[in-house]
């Protein structure tokens, strides 16, 4: 009997040191669920990961942007983003953040050109 449970044990062990390993890689960036989850959960929308300032164009984003600056491993990301209120953005940031071991270092208002009221809808059709 006791070979039998330590065999099973074995086997647990090494998956479970599979599974821990396979966790354990550092991650570098907000994935994809990571931004699906900010949506769900707090409202909040990134728009552009892991950019530069001079790559973001004003004139295709809602005047209530958020530029959200974090860092990761002593990396330093810029994310746009926008969320009903500043507080929900950051609380999205810090939530996802700090398991990870990254920490918010700035939200900045971001001053898109378009009104968030009419930002994604589509021009009405012309009649002829």
């Amino acid at each position: 009997m006791p070979e039998k449970l330590s065999i099973e044990y074995d086997s647990l062990t090494q998956d479970s040191t599979t599974d821990e390993l396979d966790n354990s890689l550092p991650r570098t960036e907000l994935s994809e669920e990571d931004r699906r989850l900010m949506k769900s959960k707090y409202g909040v929308q990134v728009f552009l990961n892991d950019c530069k300032l001079s790559d973001i164009d004003e004139s295709l984003y809602p005047y209530d942007c958020f530029l959200i600056t974090y860092q990761i491993d002593s990396r330093i990301y810029n994310d746009l983003a926008r969320g009903p209120k500043r507080v929900k953005v950051f609380d999205a940031y810090y939530d996802t953040l700090n398991p990870i071991g990254g920490e918010v270092l700035q939200i900045k208002g971001w001053y898109g050109k378009i009104n968030p009221k009419l930002w994604g809808s589509k021009p009405a059709k012309k009649r002829k």
